[in-house]
């Protein structure tokens, strides 16, 4: 499983990881267990060939 994120996010977790040093962890994990359990939320790109959780 490939999971990634957009830039903006990268960017806003880079900051905040300078308060809380556990943030990426507690961001990360938690949306691998929601997609093992099958709790998805679907976006399509335009082009229809790729799915946004």
């Amino acid at each position: 499983m490939i999971i990634r994120y957009t830039e903006a996010f990268k960017r806003q977790l880079e900051r905040l990881s300078r308060r809380y040093r556990g943030i990426r962890a507690d961001v990360h994990q938690p949306a691998i267990d929601q997609l093992a359990a099958g709790e998805t939320s679907v976006d399509r790109t335009s082009e229809g060939q790729s799915s946004l959780y």
